[in-house]
């Protein structure tokens, strides 16, 4: 795996406060901003106390925030974006009315300022005078004061070109602003009494009142794939997690099918499933001090217990570590266990590996993640983890009142040697009766893929071979007629790695469903009203983004996406902001299934470009301005400006779009 984010290049040591905290923090007056602080723990000789450090403007705030008084020839060294350094000590700055017992102390603070400062980034070294000893090492990452807006569009409806948006800057001033934009479209209808053109085009039935009334009797047939079976006589190479889960759904529940080592490595197990059974803290477990990490009881996914974290008051941070673990000697490290938030917010709950450097890598945010247990995996094949005190760390950010964090079952395995990871398993189904339906699909329903591509390959009777069928699987449906090979009461697929030579990286690929959709169009189906007949085609260069619809008078409805052959895309819609972005086909057809007479009141499909897009006129000087001409015609658009200026950052883009507006050339 790719481990991207590093937490920090510079080491700090002073009583914990928390392992690299981004803190927002306000002391009196003072914005503490974008402030990065690793802290260990000190020698025995020097002080122990808790510094923070933050900048506000062209000032940097130093405040004491507890533990031990520090003497006033405390040494103080600043650099400037790693290059200008200035020196000062404690007594320099201190207030005088602070000075009174020698000490700066909690909760003490002073001010030094440099001009121009904002925007650059600062590195903080504090030295103990007596002891000659590091206290703190700190990093304040530069801020971008870039930062415009562009101005509320009004009227919303547009309806002439081109329309002149203006923007203004809130920050420093830049040397230039481009506009960007996004598109988005939709097609659907309200059925309102006066669209009697819509019986014909969409053929369907129209009652009383504002809807479309539509009944559909008869099914095809749903064959689940029933048994594991080598008919090649070769045997498997990997394994299933699950295959009963093939049998049924899609339901989430899946079976992951894992390469199989053929290589000479071996594999070591160095945590064994640990579930937080015995005493706390497990043998060779460690935690921060004072923080909320503990065992409990009332929420597990293995046995009794978890490893749990509660919020409190403002917000508890801790982190748990795992023990040291010999990896010196290993080729990939295998990481396995389940986890659990309730935490309002991303960047409360996040994973980190200790690397040879003794570094802390941020690998990954856990928070955000959908409600109950989710397991986390990973397969690390960078070397700068192939250690001898190999360590994880679960860092708890900000965590408050009612918020909670839970791991359980905590695996971890190191690989040495040589491996080669292969797959090739066979399934069949037997007992097909309707063998000879006009339409013979198999439909295979994927939750996760690897970044290898795993082939499925269907047995031909006639030349006893393999016939390949899918040449990657993706994420969804993938749905492909066996016609041609289904030609009596049996058949078998196999699923096959795509890379099985020196293949280093062992895949992982999650199934939800497998089964024959087996139908006769003509005779299995009957419809008042048939909604197939709603065909949509989207222009190139934007993606397929919402399905909505409106149904009343049914017990069940249910609602898939086909492509121009008929084949499903995406099934099991309920039509309430159902997300369709994984279709790439241009080409759709609605398709509407419902338990007894509906009411069809409304539909809607939408469609946005694949990104935000620049728009080609940049402005260089004040008032900010655009005349843009809606280049991707009728539709909805959103709007937000980035900021440059020689030898500065560009601005970020915001989280949210500042203004937008809806345009129709034909007016109303």
């Amino acid at each position: 795996m790719g481990l991207r984010k590093k937490l920090t290049d510079t080491n700090a040591v002073s009583t914990i406060i928390g392992t690299n905290l981004l803190l927002l923090i306000t002391i009196g007056l003072f914005s503490f901003i974008y402030i990065s602080i690793f802290i260990i723990p000190v020698e025995d000789s020097s002080p122990h106390a808790d510094i923070i450090i933050g900048v506000d403007g062209n000032d940097i705030i130093f405040y004491n925030a507890g533990g031990e008084g520090l003497s006033l020839d405390t040494q103080v060294m600043v650099k400037i974006d790693g290059e200008e350094q200035v020196s000062f000590t404690v007594d320099d700055y201190l207030q005088e009315e602070f000075k009174v017992d020698d000490l700066w102390s909690y909760p003490e603070q002073f001010i030094f300022s440099i001009p121009l400062l904002e925007g650059k980034g600062v590195t903080v070294n504090i030295m103990d005078g007596a002891s000659n000893s590091l206290i703190a090492n700190a990093k304040v990452d530069a801020t971008n004061p870039l930062n415009t807006l562009v101005n509320t569009i009004d009227p919303y409806y547009q309806n002439s070109v081109p329309l002149t948006i203006t923007a203004r800057s809130t920050g420093a001033n830049p040397d230039n602003i481009t506009l960007w934009y996004r598109f988005q479209w939709s097609w659907g209808d309200s059925f309102e009494n006066a669209d009697t053109y819509l019986s014909s085009y969409y053929n369907m039935s129209f009652d009383d009142g504002d809807f479309v009334t539509v009944n559909r009797s008869g099914s095809g047939v749903i064959d689940y794939v029933d048994q594991l079976y080598d008919i090649d006589e070769s045997a498997d190479i990997g394994s299933h997690s699950n295959f009963n889960a093939q049998t049924d759904g899609p339901d989430s529940t899946y079976d992951t099918l894992l390469e199989e080592d053929t290589g000479g490595s071996s594999e070591t197990v160095l945590i064994n499933n640990e579930s937080f059974e015995g005493s706390w803290l497990p043998l060779g477990w460690s935690e921060t001090y004072h923080s909320s990490w503990n065992k409990e009881s009332n929420d597990e996914y293995d046995g009794s217990w978890s490893a749990d974290f509660d919020g409190d008051g403002w917000g508890e941070y801790g982190s748990l570590y795992s023990p040291e673990i010999d990896c010196s000697d290993a080729t990939s490290i295998y990481i396995s266990f389940y986890f659990r938030e309730v935490l309002d917010q991303d960047n409360e709950f996040e994973l980190y590996l200790k690397d040879r450097y003794n570094n802390w890598d941020n690998t990954v945010d856990l928070g955000g993640f959908p409600s109950g247990w989710n397991h986390y995996t990973a397969q690390i094949t960078d070397s700068q983890y192939f250690h001898s005190d190999f360590q994880i760390i679960w860092y708890a950010r900000d965590v408050e009142d009612e918020e909670h964090i839970y791991i359980d079952y905590v695996y971890v395995s190191k690989e040495s040697g040589t491996p080669n990871f292969e797959l090739d398993l066979e399934q069949q189904w037997t007992g097909i009766v309707n063998y000879s339906k006009p339409v013979e699909n198999l439909c295979i329903y994927v939750i996760n893929t690897d970044a290898e591509d795993l082939i499925v390959d269907i047995w031909n009777e006639t030349s006893s071979n393999w016939d390949e069928l899918i040449e990657s699987i993706s994420i969804g449906w993938n749905n492909i007629s066996v016609t041609n090979w289904l030609t009596n009461s049996s058949l078998t697929i196999r699923y096959k790695d795509g890379s099985n030579v020196s293949d280093s990286d062992r895949g992982s690929w999650e199934i939800d469903s497998s089964y024959l959709y087996l139908i006769d169009p003509e005779n299995d189906i009957s419809y008042q009203g048939n909604i197939t007949s709603i065909n949509i085609t989207k222009p190139a260069g934007i993606s397929w983004r919402y399905f909505y619809a409106d149904v009343n008078n049914t017990d069940n409805s249910n609602f898939n996406i086909l492509d121009d052959q008929g084949f499903i895309l995406q099934a099991g819609l309920n039509g309430g902001r159902n997300d369709i972005s994984s279709i790439s086909n241009d080409k759709i057809k609605l398709f509407g299934t419902f338990d007894g007479q509906a009411r069809l009141d409304s539909w809607n499909v939408t469609v946005s470009s694949s990104g935000w897009e620049a728009f080609e006129s940049i402005d260089e000087s004040e008032p900010w301005n655009w005349l843009f001409d809606f280049p991707g015609g009728d539709g909805f658009y959103s709007f937000y400006s980035i900021a440059k200026r020689d030898n500065w950052d560009d601005e970020s883009p915001p989280s949210a779009y500042d203004t937008s507006c809806y345009y129709n050339s034909l007016g109303g």
